[in-house]
């Protein structure tokens, strides 16, 4: 959608002008007002919708980046782990995938939970139709490769990872398209995430 604009304003009328110049231009300008006013509030709106629809696409950039690195970091079923778990982390539990916000000293004395602010969750509604899943692991033990069973297929996500050791890109496969995702760093702090989307090769 091409962005709205405002009609220029004729002529105003001037002192000094003979009185049917002035005239014709007050009547001009008068009547020329209600649609700068008209299209004025369009332009305020249409700036309005396109500073909501940014503020959105950074908080979904932001959880996409955030859900990213924690996936990338997946420690399995919450019951199975025992002792300390440090943030960047995710887990599963009652077949919901969280991610972890605080440091643990004891990983079985936090329950993932809605109520409990040491967990969030992860675009669950990514996940809703998943049916099985499996993980592989490089040779540093890192995980390399997600694959989902879904109920319309099957979606996997790939890492790829940098010689620190953190995530360099995300590459998600599903139905035909394919999504990549590049995270930046300042040391190892994620600071901006970037991503493509086309057609999978």
């Amino acid at each position: 959608m091409a962005a709205p604009t405002i009609t220029a304003l004729p002529d105003a009328p001037e002192r000094g002008e003979s009185f049917s110049t002035f005239t014709s231009k007050a009547n001009s300008f008068v009547d020329a007002l209600s649609t700068f006013v008209s299209e004025t509030n369009t332009v305020s709106e249409h700036v309005e919708d396109k500073g909501t629809t940014a503020e959105n696409a950074a908080s979904e950039a932001t959880a996409s980046r955030d859900a990213a690195l924690a996936v990338a970091n997946f420690e399995g079923e919450w019951a199975d782990l025992t002792g300390s778990l440090s943030v960047p982390a995710a887990v599963r539990h009652d077949n919901i995938y969280w991610m972890l916000l605080n440091d643990l000293a004891d990983v079985t004395a936090s329950e993932p939970a809605a109520g409990n602010s040491d967990w969030g969750f992860i675009l669950n509604n990514l996940f809703d139709d998943v049916t099985d899943f499996s993980i592989t692991y490089d040779g540093n033990d890192r995980v390399d490769t997600i694959t989902e069973t879904l109920n319309y297929g099957a979606r996997t996500v790939e890492y790829a990872y940098n010689g620190d050791g953190t995530v360099n890109t995300a590459t998600i496969t599903v139905a035909g398209r394919q999504r990549v995702e590049t995270l930046s760093y300042s040391g190892k702090k994620v600071t901006g995430m970037s991503s493509t989307e086309g057609d999978a090769p």
